[in-house]
């Protein structure tokens, strides 16, 4: 009986750890580094949640690796030139030319996805252009 009993526990616990081990690696939220040199590209938004206006659904960004961030909304040929900087492991923090800032929390960042998040609990997804 006891035999039994510790073979069954060897055997939840290996489950559990491969549970475990497969969840956090199909989660890419889960691991706490993300590679910043994915962001480099060009950018637009695929989904915004809310929507509260047409020209939000037509945004676009260009992020280069020396700081640099450009972003134009709608069919708009103006482009606004802002700057970013890196705070903490996953915080975006774009700055305009009159020291205004917003700051996004990175929550994916893939090869050809980028979703953040606004203070306000906004949840922005971002796919690359190719």
């Amino acid at each position: 009986m006891k035999k039994t009993f510790i073979g069954l526990l060897i055997i939840a616990a290996t489950g559990a750890g491969i549970f475990l081990y497969l969840q956090k690696k199909s989660n890419p939220i889960a691991t706490t580094e993300i590679r910043k040199e994915l962001l480099i590209g060009k950018w637009q938004v695929e989904s915004f949640q809310p929507v509260k206006d047409s020209l939000q659904a037509k945004f676009r960004c260009a992020i280069s690796p020396d700081g640099l961030f450009l972003c134009s909304a709608g069919d708009s040929v103006k482009t606004d030139s802002l700057h970013y900087e890196w705070k903490n492991k996953n915080e975006l923090v774009v700055k305009g030319n009159d020291s205004t800032a917003i700051s996004y929390v990175i929550t994916r960042l893939t090869a050809d996805s980028l979703q953040w998040q606004t203070q306000d609990s906004v949840q922005t997804l971002l796919t690359k252009l190719k």
